[in-house]
């Protein structure tokens, strides 16, 4: 038999540390995608108390390896310096990255340093956007070492969800909420004082929201170019992560603020100031995978934003799909590419609070509506959007 390569689950940092989150349960749908597909692979969460070690001895190593964001729960000492496992597992390794790659171009940087000083088989890189793509190039990672990848979700169980006539809650969120920084105090944070750079962050926010420019190319054109910055992408990687982040804050505060009349239940770490602000709210809190789909299958509709992706969807967004729920979407290249509004998926649209509320309204209101929305987009996603479906250029990166 082939013995199985790993994918590290590692998903401390991404939710609850008790294996039920949707990083786990996505790994192990991966891992049956690729056991369908002939290509053995076994899920490893080294945060198990009976998985502490793993055995560098060649015998036991595995084919190769794979982890979300680098992420695989264990630090080691490589030459006297702290580095991921992954930097140094002897094995062909593959990283999927959730976030922009200037997020972990440092890691990105280091790997590639242990590759040629080792001679281990180059390490590979999928990402789920174009402008993704562009960034590593300029980084200098060769075309070959990168590939699409694709969020998706399960494959459908043959069980029917319950229908919608029958569910009692009419809108959910599951995603974190985090207060919106002033710009004031972001300037002060990040140590920019100058007027004019004040004027060019500016400027690049407005890009970021109201555009479908990627971050990276932003904070180029609109704070290094003219700054006359050092454009090197370990230079840049500082404050592309600073706009990112409080563009996403700003995004998702806008378009699920704008929906504060509308009784919306948010699942997951919401700050304080956002909760005061939407008193229809209800906020249980962050929960297990096992509650999140049980509360799903009890709502009509499914909020989801795309954040700062302009062509590519996370999971979450396809295994609330699959639970029957209608997907009320902020859309992007990708996902207009994907589904059709008023067929399969309800568009919202960040300048148009009042416009998506009366259809949110619409929609919850009317159960026969909503139940051929869901249909529609749970046939969508069963025909394109399974781990299955998308599970091919991973297959490609380990074999080839």
């Amino acid at each position: 038999m082939t013995k199985p390569g790993i994918f590290f689950e590692g998903v401390d940092i991404y939710g609850l540390p008790d294996k039920d989150s949707y990083w786990n349960t996505a790994v192990r749908d991966i891992c049956r995608a690729m056991d369908d597909w002939g290509v053995p692979c076994a899920p490893l969460n080294l945060q198990d108390e009976d998985n502490t070690t793993l055995s560098f001895d060649t015998s036991a190593l595995p084919p190769f390896a794979i982890s979300w964001n680098f992420n695989n729960g264990r630090w080691v000492i490589h030459k006297g310096q702290q580095v991921r496992m992954t930097s140094i597992l002897p094995v062909k390794n593959i990283a999927l990255l959730w976030d922009h790659p200037f997020h972990w171009i440092e890691t990105i940087d280091e790997m590639c340093n242990i590759d040629r000083q080792t001679g281990r088989q180059p390490f590979h890189v999928g990402v789920m956007d174009d402008g993704h793509i562009t960034y590593l190039r300029e980084a200098g990672m060769p075309l070959e070492q990168i590939f699409y990848w694709k969020q998706a979700g399960p494959p459908p169980t043959g069980l029917q969800p319950p229908p919608q006539i029958d569910r009692d809650i009419g809108a959910v969120f599951h995603g974190t909420i985090n207060d919106v920084e002033s710009f004031r105090d972001f300037c002060a944070r990040i140590r920019i004082s100058d007027p004019i750079i004040m004027r060019l962050l500016e400027n690049c926010i407005a890009a970021v929201i109201e555009e479908t420019i990627d971050v990276h190319a932003a904070v180029i054109r609109h704070v290094v170019d003219p700054a006359g910055m050092d454009p090197a992408p370990l230079a840049t990687a500082p404050l592309c992560r600073e706009i990112d982040r409080l563009t996403r804050d700003i995004r998702r505060v806008a378009l699920l603020g704008g929906l504060r009349d509308l009784e919306i239940h948010f699942i997951g770490k919401v700050d304080p100031a956002f909760q005061a602000a939407n008193p229809k709210g209800v906020f249980p809190g962050p929960l297990s995978f096992g509650k999140i789909i049980r509360y799903l299958q009890r709502c009509r509709t499914v909020l989801y934003d795309t954040i700062n992706f302009r062509d590519a969807a996370v999971m979450r967004l396809f295994y609330s799909i699959q639970e029957g729920c209608v997907p009320a979407a902020e859309l992007n290249n990708y996902l207009e590419q994907e589904f059709t509004d008023g067929s399969n998926i309800l568009a919202l649209n960040l300048q148009d609070p009042q416009g998506n509320l009366a259809r949110l309204h619409d929609v919850i209101a009317t159960p026969t509506v909503a139940q051929a929305l869901s249909e529609s987009a749970r046939h969508t996603c069963a025909a394109r959007h399974t781990w299955t479906n998308r599970i091919g250029p991973l297959v490609n990166a380990i074999q080839g």
